[in-house]
């Protein structure tokens, strides 16, 4: 019988830098159930911190668009915020991260 594996994010990525996430106030007008740009579903949805961006799309596990954006982008769009469960991912890293730059989880949800 398989149990339960922990997940443990990385906390070395080394692009969590200015250049790839957007200052926290740059977020204004976001929120968690902002609808993916693609598809329109609404859920299980990331948003992109590159400065200048901050698309909303769907996870892997709806429609992939989020992925598809870091794919036609590539390398520049690479960490994404969680809406479903508050974590973020880097694309190049191919892992969660947790970085001391990283805290937008409480301003989608005010």
């Amino acid at each position: 019988m398989q149990g339960f594996h922990a997940i443990q994010p990385k906390t070395d990525c080394p692009h969590c830098t200015d250049e790839n996430i957007w200052e926290l106030q740059n977020f204004k007008g976001k929120r968690f159930d902002d609808p993916c740009f693609e598809c329109g579903f609404v859920g299980e949805n990331w948003i992109c911190l590159k400065p200048g961006c901050a698309t909303v799309a769907c996870s892997r596990y709806v429609a992939g668009h989020m992925r598809e954006l870091h794919a036609a982008n590539n390398p520049s769009h690479m960490i994404v915020f969680s809406f479903a469960d508050f974590s973020f991912w880097c694309y190049e890293c191919d892992s969660y991260i947790i970085h001391k730059k990283l805290n937008h989880a409480s301003f989608f949800y005010e």
